[in-house]
């Protein structure tokens, strides 16, 4: 089926859109034990405080909000119709007192000038007991583990659009978004390419339930899906977004969800140019060890997305309002990590700001996912870290630079910092550039709270202030490395260790970091 779309619609999907906010409101009221009122303020009204405080902190940036107030097929934070009901007390506090989440929302983006979209997670694990739904129908479900939602049977299909329907003739959304990364599978493993025309049929019957309210509603209402970093991602993960596209079944893709690398090029060979691509952060399942990163590792993350030709970037997961407001609200102390995204948000959305700033860029780590069974969010194709051989032969990996480095004239610092685990005395580190030896410093002895050397990465989700003192250390090689030997686009970072003969049996060293700091203000 081919969607006939209007020409406000094509408009609306087409417009700018600079940063996006993926708001998961339920957490400004449960987080930290639950929201508290203040005195003198009813608990509406703390909300409301804390919903939009970080909102009008940043709303010269923000375009439109994914509100992540739909979760699986249970949980919905609205009080008309007959919808299944978040069960946690603040919500039915608010509710008592006549406040509606999803009016607020509505309301809210409108008085600011903001599309307001409602994101429905497609598939959920049970937290805190199983769901009634799937005591009712386990045959709706992949019962494993996971009890995850599948899309293989029509029922569960249809009883999904019963749920999104019901949302659409109560509320007046601008949009809706399907959010098929945050876990998954909702196919079954081993199965899910063969599949996919499951999921491809729900969504033209979505995409034809929304084109409906939109000639009932009189505007347009859009429709949009979070999908993994990379085209063959979502091929594993049961998403033929090549048919999405020939179809007109979504107007934009968010791309992947806690990588720092996204793949947008495969995107554009399957898709076209008619979908708008997102790549996404999140703030809160972050990659391995970047927990928290400084802004110059996020200000080259960003960079890196404008390059690849990204219509915009979401933010995900970030805290919700100013740290003022957050202590008063918060029902038990906070433990406050004041995040960098407070430095970067004024620029991340306009590339130009984004130039003159100092970067640094990294390749990515492996790293679990809490909730995942499938590529959404695994990050498991990572680079590294990487075993370094005992033979000497180099390791090679490759690091994405967006910055003209060469072409700078600004350049005030440039170097190249490759962190390692395990180098023994007499050993010695080689280092090459797009295959230029690199002289460098060496520094032993270097403490990292965020590497567990030789060991399974940490599950994301964790913040550094949590992580405790590590005994291990390591040993950092900082290289010198001219502007013009720095490509935009891909660059070859190899690194060998080169061992005496008399190392000890089953002795590993292990490649941990690969980060190129641009530092800019004067000429190098």
């Amino acid at each position: 089926m081919l969607v006939s779309l209007s020409p406000e619609h094509v408009r609306a999907a087409s417009r700018k859109r600079r940063t996006i906010l993926h708001y998961d409101a339920r957490t400004v009221a449960t987080e930290c034990g639950g929201l508290r009122a203040p005195e003198g303020m009813s608990l509406a009204d703390a909300y409301r405080a804390r919903l939009w405080g970080y909102i009008d902190t940043c709303i010269g940036q923000l375009d439109s909000i994914h509100w992540d107030a739909c979760f699986s097929d249970q949980i919905a934070f609205c009080r008309r119709g007959s919808l299944p009901q978040e069960s946690n007390p603040v919500f039915h506090a608010l509710w008592e007192q006549g406040f509606d989440a999803y009016d607020e929302y509505i309301s809210g983006c409108r008085k600011r000038g903001l599309e307001c979209f409602l994101s429905h997670r497609v598939s959920g694990p049970d937290v805190g007991g199983v769901e009634p739904l799937k005591r009712e129908h386990p045959e709706y479900y992949i019962w494993d583990w996971t009890r995850m939602t599948n899309f293989a049977v029509p029922e569960m299909r249809e009883y999904k659009l019963g749920f999104l329907r019901e949302i659409m003739e109560l509320y007046d959304f601008d949009g809706y978004s399907l959010d098929f990364c945050r876990h998954t599978p909702f196919l079954e493993p081993g199965r899910q390419w063969e599949l996919r025309e499951n999921v491809t049929e729900f969504l033209r019957d979505l995409r034809k339930m929304t084109l409906g309210f939109e000639e009932k509603r009189g505007h347009p209402i859009l429709l949009s899906a979070r999908v993994p970093e990379t085209a063959e991602g979502c091929r594993q993960d049961g998403l033929d977004i090549a048919a999405w596209a020939k179809e007109r079944l979504v107007d934009s893709l968010t791309v992947g969800s806690r990588s720092f690398e996204v793949d947008l090029e495969s995107f554009r060979q399957e898709t076209g140019s008619s979908i708008r691509l997102f790549p996404c952060f999140d703030a809160h399942h972050q990659s391995d060890a970047y927990a928290d990163p400084p802004a110059e590792v996020l200000d080259a993350v960003f960079s890196n997305f404008w390059d690849q030709g990204a219509d915009g970037i979401v933010l995900f997961n970030l805290y919700a309002c100013d740290w003022d407001t957050y202590r008063r609200t918060c029902a038990a102390p906070f433990r406050a990590h004041r995040h960098s995204l407070e430095q970067v948000l004024p620029v991340l959305g306009d590339r130009a700001l984004l130039a003159p700033l100092d970067k640094t860029f990294v390749v990515e780590r492996r790293g679990g996912y809490p909730w995942e069974n499938g590529a959404a969010n695994n990050n498991r194709t990572k680079q590294l870290p990487r075993i370094l051989k005992n033979s000497g032969a180099p390791e090679t990996v490759f690091l994405q630079v967006s910055d003209p480095v060469a072409e700078r004239g600004d350049l005030s610092e440039l170097f190249l910092d490759v962190l390692v685990y395990g180098v023994l005395p007499g050993d010695r580190l080689s280092v090459r550039f797009n295959g230029d030896d690199l002289a460098g410093e060496t520094e032993d002895g270097v403490a990292d709270r965020q590497i567990r050397p030789l060991q399974p990465e940490y599950v994301s989700g964790y913040h550094t202030g949590l992580l405790p003192e590590r005994e291990e250390r390591f040993t950092r090689v900082r290289c010198r490395v001219k502007p013009e030997a720095v490509l935009r686009g891909r660059n070859a970072v190899s690194v060998a260790i080169l061992r005496t003969p008399d190392y000890p049996n089953l002795a590993k060293a292990e490649l941990e970091r690969v980060e190129l700091h641009v530092k800019y203000g004067k000429t190098v």
